[in-house]
């Protein structure tokens, strides 16, 4: 994985596990909330009640309850540790299924500019040379978008071509997609990867999931769509919780992708290739006399 990273030949996916120590909450204390809000009892799955909440309460309250959970106004650096190696890895795209501002934040705080793209506008006004955070199940700022109770999972899998599925399939051309943060706690795995698999056909490429949580279940992965699962806490047994096993273990890979970018950063210096100087053109020449020209 450190070899396709440095290669810019992995694409990470994250989930909500990576922001839960920032936020304090997760997909069964979110549904008990919820529930309890509702007057529900047992909660039943998180889609099941998200859609009930805004059925009796209105979708405006959810996005409003939604937003009081998920936005945030700063971050602590030992809680956002997994973020931090993200924008570390210095990859181009991002995408996730995450709701929150957790990564925007991380982003900012440390000057890595990451545009946000939600919708088909956004798509249209990508330029060259920018760095995006692709939100797959959409933003609390475009309630439209976002892909959060059985509902509207239904109605993002009933668009054959949505714009973003088309721009996973671009995106992954000749690469493989790494999911980051889920376990099969997170009850919309699955379905994640259903909808991934979705975009592409049917034919989903070699891809990995580093389990936040892992579960001898996730073998369904393995046997019935191909996907790498990786333990960490099989990896690092010394280390007390799954949590910290699975940020040792990003860490880890962050560390070998660094070092196999800067030896290839290094042999590219060194090594003896033919240089192929850069020949002005004559109209580059006169397009740039023609603008300073005509500069007030």
């Amino acid at each position: 994985m450190a070899d396709l990273f440095a290669r810019h030949k992995l694409v990470p996916f994250f989930g909500a596990g990576i922001s839960r120590a920032q936020l304090g909450v997760d997909a069964g204390s979110l549904a008990n909330e919820l529930a309890a809000e509702i007057g529900i009892s047992p909660a039943p799955l998180l889609a099941e009640v998200s859609d009930l909440y805004a059925e009796r309460k209105g979708e405006d309250s959810f996005i409003n309850y939604m937003r009081r959970k998920l936005v945030i106004d700063a971050i602590e650096d030992d809680k956002v540790m997994a973020h931090i190696l993200l924008i570390s890895l210095n990859q181009n795209t991002l995408y996730t299924t995450n709701q929150d501002n957790v990564f925007e934040l991380t982003a900012k705080k440390y000057g890595r500019s990451y545009k946000r793209v939600v919708t088909l506008d956004d798509l249209s006004e990508v330029e060259p040379g920018e760095r995006h955070l692709i939100k797959f199940h959409g933003d609390l700022d475009v309630p439209d978008s976002l892909v959060f109770g059985a509902k509207s999972y239904r109605r993002r899998m009933s668009i054959e071509s949505h714009p973003l599925d088309i721009r996973l399939r671009s995106d992954l051309l000749g690469k493989r997609l790494l999911f980051l943060g889920y376990s099969f706690k997170d009850e919309n795995v699955v379905k994640l990867i259903e909808m991934t698999k979705q975009a592409f056909k049917e034919n989903l490429p070699p891809s990995y999931l580093m389990a936040y949580e892992y579960d001898a279940s996730m073998s369904r992965l393995e046997d019935e769509f191909g996907i790498r699962v990786v333990d960490p806490k099989r990896l690092f047994p010394d280390v007390s919780s799954s949590a910290d096993a699975f940020e040792r273990c990003l860490k880890e890979l962050c560390d070998l992708t660094l070092n196999l970018q800067a030896k290839k950063g290094l042999d590219d210096l060194f090594t003896k290739n033919t240089i192929n100087a850069k020949v002005v053109t004559k109209y580059e020449v006169n397009a740039v006399k023609r603008a300073i020209e005509t500069e007030p």
